[in-house]
């Protein structure tokens, strides 16, 4: 069982990895096609470039507890639940990290 301090430490590195990627997004301003999303929609680049690096790291933290990688479209998930909201990076960071201590 995860305790409150392993929690909130995993939500910082989480926060850490997503601010630091965040630094990037006027080089990726290019739009693309999101694979992820239903209805085939654009987006530019920097949405999968921030959305990848949160789920190297959920991944990345789930290998040390000994856990089973997740599908991004956990991360696409915690990601959609955090829209709109006025901290919508440390909502995104809090719902990764419930997917670092999922059960498998």
């Amino acid at each position: 069982m995860a305790t409150y301090a392993d929690r909130v430490s995993s939500s910082d590195r989480i926060n850490t990895v997503l601010a630091r990627a965040m630094l990037h997004r006027k080089d990726r301003m290019n739009i693309t096609i999101d694979p992820h999303c239903v209805y085939n929609g654009e987006v530019p680049e920097w949405v999968l470039y921030e959305r990848n690096c949160v789920f190297n790291e959920v991944n990345a933290q789930r290998v040390l507890l000994k856990k089973k990688p997740i599908e991004m479209k956990l991360v696409v998930r915690a990601e959609n639940s955090a829209k709109g909201h006025s901290d919508y990076q440390r909502k995104y960071a809090l719902n990764a990290m419930e997917l670092v201590f999922d059960e498998d």
